[in-house]
């Protein structure tokens, strides 16, 4: 299918260089909204060292403040971390075969399908998991080690760790949602622009 693209030019923040907007669309009289993308470009050097476009694939894109995306990319890769290094600790590989042995001993569909769903590491639905049913292997295949916190502090006792090992877990997951919670408190100023199709 043709897609119909229409560009839109207009002064950058510094007025010395441009910003670039394009929309694009199928070709076709029966459009929906949901069907007309948005990209945009900074052409200006000046404004490139403090702003940046934010190409937003639910809506417009919009010009920000390249130090607070750094700094919440920052706050990102520090959570990413503390998980990676919590996922990679000794309490946490002795969980993971553990969760492994309890989804496998299960002997009925339905059964893997219930503790999966308990420990939140299938699918919300028996249907969905009937039509691709997975193992323990695959289930932890990518486990977060929020993940690993979350289930470790509510069912630990059930696989054999103490109380003193479900308060490591316990703090584990305060720690990530502490650190989630500075990543989504760090805001992303919009820069006001007189483009089109720019959310302002």
């Amino acid at each position: 299918m043709r897609t119909d693209c229409v560009s839109e030019q207009s002064p950058c923040p510094c007025g010395k260089g441009t910003i670039d907007v394009e929309q694009s669309s199928p070709d076709h009289p029966w459009v929906r909204a949901s069907q007309v993308r948005y990209s945009a470009s900074l052409n200006c050097d000046d404004c490139s060292d403090e702003y940046t476009v934010v190409q937003n694939s639910n809506g417009l894109p919009y010009l920000a403040y390249k130090v607070d995306l750094l700094a919440k990319s920052s706050a990102s890769a520090t959570l990413r971390e503390a998980e990676k290094e919590f996922a990679d600790s000794e309490i946490a590989q002795r969980l993971i075969p553990k969760i492994i042995e309890r989804i496998d001993s299960q002997t009925s569909v339905t059964a893997r399908h219930r503790v999966l769903e308990a420990i939140h590491l299938g699918p919300p639905s028996i249907s969905s998991y009937r039509s691709d049913p997975y193992g323990g292997a695959t289930a932890v295949r990518n486990i977060s080690g929020n993940r690993i916190a979350h289930i470790g502090a509510l069912f630990g006792a059930s696989f054999g760790f103490t109380d003193a090992e479900r308060s490591i877990f316990e703090e584990a997951g305060k720690k990530f949602s502490d650190l989630r919670k500075a990543e989504m408190n760090i805001p992303i100023r919009h820069v006001k622009t007189s483009a089109t199709w720019m959310e302002i």
